[in-house]
């Protein structure tokens, strides 16, 4: 998924997500907390099951609170005919997703962001940084 859109949660946590990403995602998701940045994020069905297995293959004691902190704040469940999925109240609070919010695709999921947060996150990237980090994937480490 790619793209950035400016929506807004309503009073009832309700957000609208872009057609194409719902066309990417299909109609059941699951929404919960990224445990890599200040934002909620969207999966499909097939990435949630994805990571509830690579979780499962974790020796319990690594697994324990990954599985703990995901099963309390993620929620799965089907698009609305319009297209909209709710953001539990705890994610609203923790990430401060009510009003405008961007949302984000990262390839292969979708973030929500503070509207505020990803203006700070955007100003901060670094060309040079992806160029080296992408330099790294792509060509083994070595750079043109």
């Amino acid at each position: 998924m790619t793209g950035k859109y400016k929506h807004s949660v309503d009073g009832k946590g309700r957000l609208f997500l872009p057609a194409k990403m719902r066309d990417e995602l299909g109609r059941n998701v699951c929404v919960s907390r990224s445990l890599t940045h200040e934002c909620a994020v969207v999966y499909s069905q097939r990435q949630w099951e994805d990571i509830k297995a690579k979780i499962r293959e974790l020796p319990i004691d690594e697994a324990s609170e990954i599985q703990t902190e995901l099963g309390a704040y993620s929620s799965e469940q089907e698009l609305d005919s319009q297209g909209r999925i709710i953001i539990k109240q705890e994610l609203r609070d923790d990430f401060d997703l009510g009003g405008e919010v961007m949302v984000v695709g990262a390839l292969e999921w979708v973030q929500i962001w503070n509207l505020e947060k990803w203006q700070e996150k955007e100003a901060s990237f670094s060309l040079e940084k992806m160029k080296k980090s992408v330099g790294k994937l792509i060509f083994n480490g070595k750079t043109t």
